[in-house]
This record gives structure tokens, C-alpha cells and sequence, in this order.
């Protein structure tokens, strides 16, 4: 299987005359991608107004999004690069007050100095597994009360005799 392109003649002309593959992508590279102050205005607004605020959120998803805007932001044409401290300290300060334990673990890791992006990353996805499992216990019981709620219970606790059916 093989991919082909082509410009057309007059598109070709317009994106570059000589037919250099590298000065065409540069040329459309300015043309059609945001490069200005106001872009990196932008995905530095973005970054910082992320943060997981749901539990039930995937972490992984979060954290893939944050360094995904860190990776354009470090690329030309903006050249600005945001430290893994800085980067691991606005993921700390982003995650629900669930997740407060084990941020307060790796705030101890991050000034002695041993914690790292993979770590960081590695924990919040362990606190994560702990707390769906503890919200799908808490959801599967609330389903179980609200089917029992629904309808007149069967048995009533009588204080002499136990349980004992209703009638």
C-alpha cells in the first residue's frame, strides 16, 4: 500500500514557488498554525485551569492532558518550558481533597527530592483504584437500599422475636 500527494499548481505556487518540501511545511506551518503570544496566552490559561474534580475521573487522563499542553507549550514556536517540579506541583494542587493522603505523602517526596513524574503518576493511579473500588462498594450498596426502599420491606426487627415477617 502506498500514500500519495500532490499539490495542484496553483496551490503549489501559493505555498511555496520553488517546490522545497521543507520551506512549503514551514510556510504552512505559519500560516495556518497559531503561533502568537495570544495562542500561548491561551494553552497557559488552559494548563493551569485544569484540574480533576471528580473522583471517578481517570487520573491518567488528566495528567496525559496537562503534559500534553506542557510538551506544545515547550516546542517552537513558543519555546517555554515548564519544570517536572512545577509540572508535579500543579498536578498535587489539582486533585480532589479524596486524594489528600497521598498528596500529602508525595509533597515529603517532592522537597527531599525523590519524587519523580513516573512516581507521581504511579501513586495518584494507585489512590485512584482504591477509591473506585470504595465507590463501587458505596454504589452497590446504595442500589441494594434503594430496590429495598422501593417497595414495603419484608421483615421488621422486633425487639423480642428478632426478625419477623410483616403482615
Amino acid at each position: 500500500d502506498k500514500i500519495a500527494f500532490g499539490i495542484g499548481k496553483g496551490a503549489k505556487n501559493q505555498v511555496h514557488p520553488k517546490g522545497d518540501a521543507r520551506e512549503a511545511w514551514t510556510r504552512l506551518k505559519q500560516r495556518y498554525e497559531p503561533n502568537t503570544g495570544t495562542e500561548l496566552l491561551s494553552l497557559h490559561k488552559e494548563y493551569m485551569s485544569l484540574e480533576l474534580n471528580d473522583i471517578k475521573e481517570d487520573p491518567e487522563a488528566f495528567i496525559t492532558e496537562l503534559d500534553e499542553l506542557r510538551a506544545r507549550m515547550k516546542e517552537d514556536p513558543f519555546n517555554e518550558e515548564i519544570p517536572d517540579n512545577s509540572f508535579m506541583i500543579h498536578v498535587l494542587n489539582s486533585l480532589p481533597v479524596e486524594y489528600e493522603s497521598v498528596v500529602e505523602s508525595m509533597e515529603k517526596d517532592l522537597g527531599i527530592g525523590i519524587l519523580t513524574v513516573e512516581l507521581l503518576k504511579e501513586q495518584v493511579w494507585s489512590k485512584y483504584k482504591r477509591l473506585t473500588k470504595k465507590t463501587n462498594l458505596k454504589d452497590n450498596q446504595l442500589a441494594l437500599t434503594t430496590e429495598v426502599d422501593k417497595g414495603k420491606p419484608k421483615y421488621n426487627l422486633d425487639k423480642k422475636q428478632g426478625f419477623k415477617e410483616n403482615c
